[in-house]
């Protein structure tokens, strides 16, 4: 991989050879088989009923737009094997509308372009009129998916006009035969927990826009997407079907080599793969084989196609266990609004919404292409891009809320993962028209990993939870850059290769700024304290690992110092025990304790209590767990303390220590807000 030759950035080094010791990686792979459940293309068997279904998209960088298809029992593998395949037919795109007859008394005609057969959708037109004859009709979006579009013309007053609707051939592989559908996915919960009320997604194949970019599917999961659902497989008892996807890659305007599709073009001539033949890969459409047994079907689940049962049980439960909603007004049905951002913020005036954007850039030391978080500074004309050792610049609090708006600046939709916190969807914001876009359907509840397009802006809101651990947390205290020295400002680890290609002018590795006022500071490795340290990123793992990835600093529930451990007694066999103030078998008022400890240090005295040493663990004295304790956000100390003993334990053997001395031992409870020790108890081996 090398950074656009059109680019003016040149890279500093070059590229690393591949050979053992000097790797190279790009920062997308979305190769070209898939893996269900660790199967490649698995067959499996249901009964005619309805089955709870879990999907989770664990690609490193693939979408999956998936939906059920009757297979083609006629095409056949070249080994004799059938149903492997999805009936294809060709994709008619409306490109042009001519008049055949004006017609007459047209005050405001309405064009639609509907989809006789298929299941096209999104072609718009407009009609021009002359003394209430219709002139022209210009065709604003070709839209996508139709098999047999038809022109309709109303209008109060005007009648008579007739045209003449042209197409052309849409995408090569053509779109599966709408008479070949099978079962609709009805989703039920996401991976932010249940959704309102059901999400039913009939089988359909991506839209794509004028421009040929891919706009959205529908069962459409970005990576470390999940979701729950119901399939019904009743109404096709001893039929076949085939699990498809067509989203392409990457997204939205994809590649034609990364599409492996039965008969596709032979792409080896530009660096692809040769033509996939009926039954073999390699395939990214024909995900699975469904064998639905041919027995008596259970009762229809779905007979009115709006969820079944769940309809009427799922908003109950979500209202009964759901976290309430930040904001009650969302109507979720991704519709676009009239409502511009600068009204939405006006009506909102007491959020701070907080800027957050993605950037497109490159590589500082091998120029690749990469993508980075960046902030918006203040008096800055660009955003500044922000590495992920880049000074901390988010924190969330228990219980807070915080309004984001994501800007997209780049050309992927990137699917940002948000650690230790769901987020509500309010809203995107059209680039193109500056309006608000409503969150689909499934975006109604919680969730925690969400799709950003390009040229679009979302705005989410969360508010953060402690998690009710049974153990307490240190702070995450350390170097900006653990891999680098402290106080160091450049890559160290690369400063040879600079000078060996004779550069004198090494990159620093830290923004140079106060990420808060924007003025210029001088910034190297320093430690800093993350709190309960999470993590922000893009879930396309080629994104993340080439740093669209950003830590957060998370404030905890204020953590209390613990209770001292109660009734020590040991043995003669040297065993040490106590009574942690708070048991794990009392998990309810465990749970979320401030006063948890993060562990014990055991303690020995030879000089009647006037001071104490910790005891060896059975693995060396060495090998104690150091806490950092830190004395304030801006000077925090790495030195810490250490623990030998982890939390909600109650037993330690102390029998290394020397025959024939007299000892007192001790249980010190620790935790970030301090330590409590326990009342002696005297041991003699």
């Amino acid at each position: 991989p090398t950074a656009d030759p059109t680019a003016p950035y040149t890279s500093i080094l070059p590229l690393p050879t591949g050979e053992y010791g000097h790797a190279s990686v790009g920062p997308e792979a979305y190769m070209d088989t898939p893996l269900v459940n660790g199967v490649a293309y698995p067959t499996v068997t249901v009964q005619p009923k309805a089955y709870r279904v879990r999907f989770l998209n664990a690609a490193n960088d693939r979408y999956f737009n998936l939906s059920l298809w009757q297979a083609d029992g006629s095409v056949k593998s070249k080994d004799g094997r059938s149903n492997t395949e999805v009936k294809l037919i060709p994709e008619l795109i409306p490109s042009n509308i001519g008049i055949n007859n004006g017609g007459k008394n047209y005050k405001a005609p309405k064009v639609t372009i509907s989809d006789k057969t298929g299941y096209g959708a999104g072609a718009t037109a407009t009609a021009t009129t002359t003394g209430g004859v219709i002139t022209s009709i210009t065709i604003t979006n070709s839209g996508s998916n139709y098999a047999n579009p038809k022109v309709t013309i109303t209008d109060s007053k005007g009648s008579g006009a007739s045209v003449n609707l042209e197409t052309v051939a849409g995408r090569p592989s053509g779109i599966p035969d709408p008479t070949t559908a099978g079962p609709n996915v009805i989703v039920f919960s996401t991976e932010g927990g249940l959704i309102p009320s059901p999400v039913v997604f009939k089988p359909t194949t991506m839209s794509f826009d004028i421009n040929g970019s891919e706009t959205g599917g529908g069962l459409y999961f970005a990576p470390a997407e999940r979701a729950e659902a119901v399939i019904d497989f009743s109404n096709y008892a001893g039929k076949t079907l085939i699990l498809y996807n067509d989203s392409s890659a990457p997204v939205p305007d994809g590649d034609i080599r990364y599409d492996y599709y039965t008969d596709n073009p032979d792409q080896r001539y530009i660096g692809g793969a040769a033509t996939t033949l009926a039954g073999y890969g390699p395939n990214t459409r024909t995900i699975m084989q469904i064998v639905v047994a041919n027995a008596n079907p259970a009762p229809v689940y779905d007979p009115k196609g709006n969820g079944g049962a769940l309809a009427t049980l799922l908003p109950k439960v979500y209202a009964s266990i759901a976290d309430a909603h930040i904001d009650n007004s969302i109507v979720a049905d991704g519709k676009l609004t009239s409502q511009t951002l600068g009204q939405w913020k006006a009506s909102h005036s007491l959020v701070d919404l907080k800027t957050k954007t993605i950037e497109g850039g490159f590589d500082v030391n091998f120029g690749r292409l990469i993508a980075n978080f960046g902030i918006e500074l203040p008096n800055f004309s660009a955003p500044t891009p922000l590495s992920y050792i880049d000074k901390a610049t988010d924190v969330v609090e228990d219980g807070k809320i915080q309004y984001w708006l994501i800007k997209n600046n780049d050309a992927d939709n990137h699917p940002i993962h948000t650690h230790l916190f769901n987020v509500q969807v309010i809203a995107r914001v059209d680039h193109a028209t500056g309006l608000l876009i409503n969150p689909y359907p499934h975006e109604a509840g919680w969730k925690e990993d969400l799709q950003n397009w390009p040229l679009q802006d979302t705005i989410v809101a969360l508010k953060p939870k402690t998690p009710l651990l049974p153990f307490g947390l240190p702070d995450s205290v350390r170097l900006m850059d653990p891999t680098m020295n402290s106080g160091v400002a450049t890559n160290t680890s690369l400063d040879q290769n600079y000078i060996a290609n004779g550069i004198t002018s090494i990159p620093l590795a830290f923004q140079q700024y106060d990420l808060t006022t924007g003025q210029q500071a001088s910034v190297s490795n320093d430690i800093q304290n993350f709190g309960w340290e999470y993590v922000y990123h893009c879930h396309i793992l080629g994104h993340e690992e080439n740093d669209l990835m950003r830590p957060m600093v998370f404030h905890p529930k204020t953590v209390v110092k613990p209770a001292a451990p109660s009734g020590l007694a040991v043995d003669v066999k040297g065993n040490l025990t106590w009574v942690d103030a708070t048991l794990i078998s009392n998990l309810a008022s465990t749970k979320g304790n401030p006063a948890n400890e993060i562990g014990f240090r055991v303690e020995y005295s030879t000089n009647n209590g006037n001071s104490y040493l910790p005891a060896s663990t059975n693995i060396g004295a060495n090998n104690f767990i150091t806490i950092p304790i830190n004395t304030g956000l801006l000077n925090p100390s790495p030195s810490g303390v250490k623990i030998n003993s982890t939390a909600n334990t109650g037993l330690f053997n102390v029998s290394y220590l020397k025959t024939g001395t007299t000892y007192l031992l001790r249980v010190v409870a620790v935790n970030q807000a301090g330590e409590t020790p326990s009342a002696p108890v005297k041991y003699t081996k």
